[in-house]
């Protein structure tokens, strides 16, 4: 293996490879209830566009899951943001700051 090659090598596929592989698709069968021995392969195309459907159905649900949570983070942020007052709306004037004493002020060395 070259250390400096930009890929990075991992011994087992990717986990979308792995549910379109003969294991998923036994799987499947087992979860319908139906023997992989006994199954006819002519009404795999039905079985197939059953777990395509079964499979954007996970999918849907994981985006409707991750945009409710996006939707409450937000919300939530909006009411700390209100109940502290905001950041961005309304800008307080800002106090003039002290003036620091210094020593360079008063150098003599300068004015000649």
């Amino acid at each position: 293996m070259n250390p400096q090659d930009s890929e990075i090598f991992v011994p087992w596929p990717h986990e979308q490879i792995i549910r379109r592989g003969a294991l998923a698709s036994i799987q499947f069968l087992l979860d319908q209830d139906i023997d992989p021995w006994e199954f006819d392969p002519k009404e795999s195309e039905a079985l197939e566009a059953a777990r395509q459907r079964k499979e954007e159905e996970d999918n849907a649900k994981r985006e409707e899951e991750k945009a409710r949570v996006e939707d409450e983070t937000r919300r939530e942020m909006e009411r700390r943001m209100s109940v502290s007052g905001g950041l961005g709306g309304e800008r307080r004037p800002e106090e003039p700051k002290p003036k620091q004493f210094t020593l360079d002020s008063l150098d003599d060395d300068d004015d000649d």
